[in-house]
Order: structure tokens, then C-alpha cells, then sequence
């Protein structure tokens, strides 16, 4: 039983883009910020959640990340006060596609990737890709031009 709760706990609610990182996000994370779990749809219909953080670089704002951070001990990537509306994790992608298609491309994924294009009849432009580094290693997560989630490729087994 204590296996099956350990488990049931450190699932991810959701997966967050911020900066440059793709995070995965439990529920304990969360602190008392969320009522219900339910609250996280509103950024994102995928389960778990693919939620966008936008990060303002205003001296207030930024003093107020860094005080819940250290009082209410919730990490920057779990303050749902910064999280954005689906259509910007969309743009959030499309801004990083250059970066993150010239890392895939050096990375094992690359056939793989290309692989995946062929068999679902893809071309580069039709899917946006994001690294995610689990616990386990990365995966290259696989999105359609509207941020809907389609795949993920693994890099490097």
C-alpha cells in the first residue's frame, strides 16, 4: 500500500515550460494554492497539464516570486500566478523552436525524430518539439502547431 501512495503521489499534474526548461510538476509542489486539481485545466486540456510560465522581469514582480518562494517554499515553476493562457505556451514554443531543433538535431533523438516525421507523415514545420529531462532521462516531447501533445521520442536508449 505504501508503494501504491509513494506512487500516486509523486505523479506529474502537469508539465511546465519555463525558460528554457520543461519541468514536471507534483501536487505537493503546489503548497495550499490549489483548491482541486481540476484548476489546472483552465491553462491546459492535456492531462497531465502543459502549462506555460511567464516570468515578468519587474523588480516587484520579482520580489514577490522570490517571497513566495522562500516563505510558502513554492518554486517559481509551481506559482500558478504566473502561469499563462494555452495560446501562449504555443507562442513560448514557436520562439524556442530554433534552439530546440539544433539541440535535437545533435542529440541521439535525430533519427529517431526524423523517423517519427516519416511514419507520421510530418515535415519539421508540421510539430513543435521541447526537451524534457525526467528522472529517468530525456525525452523530446512532440506537440502539433497548436500545442496539442502528440508524442515524445526518446534520446539516447
Amino acid at each position: 500500500m505504501y508503494g501504491v501512495m509513494t506512487t500516486y503521489d509523486q505523479r506529474p499534474v502537469a508539465i511546465v515550460v519555463i525558460d528554457e526548461f520543461v519541468i514536471s510538476v507534483i501536487e505537493s509542489d503546489y503548497g495550499s494554492q490549489l483548491g482541486s486539481l481540476d484548476e489546472l485545466k483552465q491553462f491546459s486540456p492535456e492531462s497531465p497539464s502543459i502549462i506555460y510560465v511567464d516570468i515578468p522581469l519587474s523588480r516587484e514582480a520579482l520580489d514577490e516570486i522570490t517571497r513566495i518562494k522562500i516563505e510558502d517554499k513554492i518554486a517559481e515553476h509551481a506559482q500558478i500566478q504566473l502561469y499563462q493562457p494555452h495560446p501562449m505556451l504555443v507562442i513560448g514554443f514557436q520562439n524556442r523552436q530554433q534552439s530546440y531543433r539544433s539541440r535535437l538535431g545533435k542529440s541521439a533523438a535525430k533519427e529517431d525524430y526524423e523517423q517519427w516525421l516519416t511514419q507520421n507523415q510530418k515535415q519539421s514545420d508540421d510539430v513543435l518539439v521541447a526537451p524534457f529531462n525526467g528522472r529517468y532521462g530525456r525525452v523530446w516531447l512532440v506537440f502539433d502547431n497548436n500545442g496539442k501533445y502528440l508524442d515524445y521520442i526518446l534520446d539516447g536508449l
